[in-house]
């Protein structure tokens, strides 16, 4: 099989793009920037992996591959960014940017390979990376959180859309938890880019949110992973795909505690 992940220079994308290749799959990587191309090369040949890296940044289209000459037979979108931040004052730019990869970039590589699969009758594969924090109210970290809750509808409406269209393409949701890849705690981090107001506040919220993720960041990716290859390799992927199972049996009595309490 053909697989093209996006965000996979390192973390979960990267443990996914070893563990497909290892099977025997033929796997593309889109890296953003040309400048990590050589380090991410080096890393492969270090670990005797077999990848093919490829520049491809989300928000400029002109990059992205030619999928009629990659015969490309699974997507994973895996690539987003994390802009954090109170919304009372985030700055307007930094919400777009959010939306630009998150939503907008990824919405737009899909169509691209969405077209592909249309005009060759391609049996096709997405997986589509929302996340877990989607369906939880973190503080400061709205901007992210309601991007990824926007890729989760857009992925269950394009489902029944393409089985009325007729088009034999499966698409999968990864939600994935909180794991120990770094880029909780840049998110974090990064809301205190902006000039706040309440600073304090904000300073606060990162030492709490600092903890949290410390405390429930999974260090080992093996369980999302297994499941993730296990899907990709199924002829009818499950629709949702998710793992830590304790962060997911939490999330789903949130979700239910909150409903209830509405009532």
């Amino acid at each position: 099989m053909k697989i093209l992940i996006t965000g996979a220079l390192s973390g979960l994308g990267y443990s996914y793009a070893k563990a497909l290749a290892k099977r025997g799959h033929i796997v593309y990587v889109g890296i953003k920037k040309e400048e990590e191309m050589l380090s991410f090369e080096r890393k492969i040949r270090e670990e005797n992996v077999i990848l093919f890296p490829l520049v491809l940044d989300l928000t400029k289209e002109d990059t992205y591959p030619n999928f009629f000459d990659l015969s490309i037979d699974c997507l994973i979108l895996q690539a987003s960014i994390g802009e954090g931040g109170s919304l009372l004052e985030l700055d307007k730019s930094r919400l777009e940017e959010n939306y630009k990869v998150n939503v907008f970039g990824n919405f737009s590589l899909l169509q691209s390979y969405l077209r592909y699969c249309y005009q060759t009758k391609k049996r096709g594969k997405i997986f589509l990376t929302s996340s877990l924090a989607a369906f939880l109210p973190l503080p400061y970290l709205g901007s992210y959180t309601s991007s990824k809750v926007s890729l989760y509808q857009l992925a269950k409406t394009l489902r029944y859309e393409l089985k009325y269209q007729g088009l034999k393409v499966s698409i999968s949701v990864l939600l994935p938890g909180s794991y120990d890849t770094g880029f909780n705690e840049l998110m974090v981090i990064n809301k205190e880019k902006s000039p706040y107001i309440m600073m304090e506040k904000a300073k606060k919220m990162t030492k709490y949110q600092m903890i949290f993720f410390t405390l429930s960041n999974q260090r080992d990716y093996k369980s999302l992973t297994t499941y993730l290859v296990r899907e990709v390799e199924k002829e009818k992927p499950k629709f949702f795909i998710s793992a830590p199972i304790s962060q997911k049996i939490f999330v789903k009595l949130y979700v239910i505690l909150s409903f209830l309490c509405s009532l």
